[in-house]
């Protein structure tokens, strides 16, 4: 049965992406469709193992891939090349962005602060699949002053993911603590920052190390994300921070053997091709379908269109923070105008991290996981076309015009 699931999920999810594809959309949001659809025609099986209870680990194993690779995606190099302008661009928009969702999901759905911070650092994080082919490409085509931008973007855009991935931890923490333990989760959170960094250190040195007593497996993509499954296995059994432990872990190995691990890299992008089908297949497995169900998906009714209004607010004002962030990020810089608003319109597509993390908070048992996965949902719905035709559309024309302009 679990096979049938698993090859029917593998099929749906590569089909409809093609599909998504070939309609200029975001393929991820085929893969989403169909792992909604492989739910709807195999709803859970209360009596039998399914895919529907394994979709809670293999999600956790496509994480530990996802965070690998942005720990390894930033190096001391790159944020000394960048300068303070890729750094605040790192930091300023998503910390924006994430205060006025937070803030807006607490007067809007009534939520804990805790538990709409949980939203708020979820919703908050670009797309890198998105942002950086399309500063990569914008660099390759300008020249002079004009390339100014997308360079200093593309230091930021993985810096900006790592911001908003801890700041989920931590309120994922503080929200499933409850209020009454807030202040025991606060006295414990440093043990479980620095421990969970510690841990992912400690196994990164003894990859680094053993890397150097057998050199082939510099290039194991494999292995390394074997150790990142064990960060995750590890911190969870000692309650450390796993996020925050493969970051470091990915972090360290890029600096110890930053020449060596070009081919590890190269690997997990490759395995990211095909892991990317099961994350976001099991993804739309999440999806719940009823009358009551806190979903997209749920039957049209008073719930539907109040979840729908209150997520258009909440990612319109998110963005409007977003927007003033990259503002403070940009000002006193040197850049026109025009390339100021170029610098805010690169940074409006939300789909890898929503769909990486949008059923955490669900499979650790909150009580508004639901809704915040469906709000995730309707971020990359909403937020991935549109981005995809502001940086295409919206930021060339502008940077076009500093291009002229003496570097």
């Amino acid at each position: 049965m679990i096979l049938l699931h698993a090859s029917a999920l593998l099929l749906a999810t590569w089909a409809l992406a093609r599909v998504a594809a070939w309609m200029k959309a975001p393929p991820l949001l085929g893969m989403i469709a169909g792992g909604v659809a492989v739910a709807a025609l195999f709803p859970p099986a209360p009596e039998a193992l399914d895919l529907h209870d394994l979709a809670p680990q293999l999600r956790l194993a496509v994480l530990a891939l996802v965070l690998l690779r942005a720990g390894m995606g930033l190096s001391l190099a790159d944020l000394r090349s960048a300068g303070p302008l890729g750094i605040r661009l790192g930091l300023l928009p998503v910390v924006g962005d994430a205060l006025a969702v937070t803030a807006a999901a607490h007067l809007l759905l009534g939520w804990g602060l805790p538990t709409a911070a949980v939203l708020g650092c979820l919703v908050a994080a670009i797309s890198p699949a998105i942002v950086i082919p399309g500063m990569l490409d914008l660099t390759e085509r300008m020249t002079g002053r004009a390339r100014r931008v997308p360079l200093a973007l593309l230091t930021g855009a993985p810096l900006d993911n790592i911001v908003a991935v801890v700041g989920l931890g931590v309120a994922l923490d503080l929200a499933l603590a409850g209020e009454t333990s807030w202040l025991g989760v606060l006295q414990a959170l440093p043990l479980r920052i620095f421990g969970g960094m510690l841990l992912g250190l400690c196994l990164g040195g003894l990859w680094v190390g053993l890397c150097r007593l057998l050199p082939r497996l510099t290039a194991s993509s494999g292995g390394l994300w074997l150790v990142a499954g064990s960060v995750v296995v590890l911190g969870r059994w000692l309650d450390l921070s796993f996020v925050l432990g493969i970051l470091a872990l990915g972090l360290l190995v890029r600096h110890r053997q930053q020449e060596q691990t070009e081919a590890a890299r190269a690997g997990l992008a490759q395995s990211w091709t095909w892991a990317q089908y099961i994350l976001f297949g099991c993804i739309g497995l999440a999806v719940e379908f009823g009358p009551q169900a806190p979903t997209p998906l749920a039957p049209v009714g008073v719930l539907g269109f109040t979840l729908l209004f209150a997520t258009l607010v909440i990612l319109g004002l998110g963005q409007l923070g977003r927007a003033l962030g990259t503002g403070l990020a940009t000002a006193r810089s040197g850049l026109q105008p025009k390339e100021r608003l170029a610098a805010a319109l690169a940074y409006v597509p939300k789909a890898t991290i929503q769909a990486a993390f949008g059923s955490l908070a669900l499979d650790r048992g909150l009580a508004e996981g639901g809704e915040i996965l469906a709000i995730a949902i309707l971020a990359i719905a909403i937020t991935a076309p549109l981005g995809v035709l502001s940086i295409h559309r919206g930021m060339e024309p502008l940077l076009r015009s500093a291009e002229k302009a003496p570097p």
